[in-house]
């Protein structure tokens, strides 16, 4: 079942959606995508509402589903009808908002809440309407400090039998309370962790991947690449950019790496064939260098985040049971999502013909006594 955020990205999204990125999510068959950003209706979905920005996108596929009879969820995470008088919060300034988010839970097939105690005030505000408690989770990328940074570039190229080993270091060092954290993303790899976490960055350019390095004090750095003549022909530079920031680095044995271990010596530098024996033996030397204080607080944050993510996975798990019979049909979708693009590629013709005028306008405008 795929669940649609119709919203851009924004920290409510990912906190509340969090675990519907994980490959335990995927093997339950559950995924969350964003409208606005993936214009791709797969078979059923249901759209996921919330209040964080309340925009034209986002009130023109709302009537479009209350048109077309497609079941709707609406997502809170906190009493919109009691802010307090300090807030910012526009609903305080738009009485309208207020009216628009009553009108929003009311029609929806079911109500999220964020908390045992907004669920309980939900309940007695909306009697009779389904109200489900999903606690919130940080976003999937999120790595603590301290963690194992795995170079994820092009000559990442470790097939399945080798993929096994690896993921079985990886549980190892989870187990040692090191955070986890993939350059990038790498389907195959992170498929097979589903039971553990590993966070995956998200694209971005060359400074703040730099930046990243520096700030993160990642504990140790993995490079595992299969043997091949591609990988002996590619740099060695991920190494160097790791050891540039002191951190100790585990490289599988290829040219590039035995070149540069050559030039510079052993010290926290391990160059090994690619077997978990050997693997292993390198990733404990370096972890003999850690304090014993931070792993065990590292192994209590794991467990935390783990425990997070499970709790929020099984209570999504509990909403799809719900909404099964009241999945709406592939094709209803597809009308839905063919006049949004129409309407969108309107709503992007209008704003270029304004940013066209506007230079024209504003004079004229000026010239007459308006503003």
């Amino acid at each position: 079942m795929d669940f649609y955020f119709p919203i851009l990205d924004s920290a409510f999204h990912w906190v509340r959606a969090s675990s519907l990125y994980s490959a335990a999510a995927r093997q339950r068959q559950l995924s969350a995508r964003t409208f606005f950003r993936d214009l791709e209706i797969i078979g059923a979905s249901i759209p996921v509402f919330n209040r964080s920005d309340i925009n034209p996108f986002y009130l023109k596929f709302h009537s479009l589903c209350l048109s077309a009879g497609v079941p709707y969820l609406a997502d809170l995470d906190d009493l919109y009808w009691q802010t307090p008088d300090i807030s910012q919060d526009p609903v305080l300034k738009q009485p309208d908002r207020l009216t628009f988010l009553d009108e929003l839970v009311l029609r929806a097939a079911a109500v999220l809440a964020s908390t045992p105690e907004l669920k309980d005030q939900l309940g007695q505000r909306f009697p009779g309407k389904p109200v489900f408690l999903v606690e919130n989770s940080p976003p999937a990328w999120v790595a603590p400090r301290y963690g194992v940074l795995i170079a994820n570039t092009d000559s990442f190229k470790l097939g399945h039998s080798q993929v096994r080993w690896f993921t079985e270091l990886l549980r190892l060092l989870f187990q040692h309370g090191l955070s986890i954290q993939l350059l990038g993303h790498n389907q195959n790899l992170l498929d097979r962790c589903s039971d553990i976490l590993v966070h995956s960055l998200p694209p971005m350019d060359y400074r703040s991947y730099l930046m990243t390095l520096a700030s993160a004090n990642f504990r140790l750095g993995l490079i595992p690449v299969e043997h091949s003549s591609h990988a002996d022909c590619k740099s060695a530079i991920k190494a160097i950019e790791f050891l540039a920031q002191r951190i100790p680095v585990i490289a599988s044995d290829v040219a590039p790496y035995r070149r540069l271990s050559g030039l510079r010596g052993k010290k926290h530098f391990h160059v090994v064939p690619n077997t978990l024996e050997s693997w292993r033996q390198a990733v404990e030397a370096e972890i003999g260098q850690i304090p014993e204080v931070e792993r065990e607080e590292g192994k209590e944050v794991n467990l935390m985040l783990l425990a997070a993510r499970d709790t929020q996975l099984q209570q999504w798990l509990a909403v799809a049971d719900f909404l099964r019979d009241l999945l709406p049909a592939p094709e209803t979708m597809q009308q839905v999502e063919v006049k949004m693009q129409k309407w969108s590629r309107r709503a992007r013709s209008y704003e270029s013909i304004k940013k066209v005028f506007r230079p024209i306008v504003a004079p004229v405008r000026t010239l007459w006594g308006k503003k």
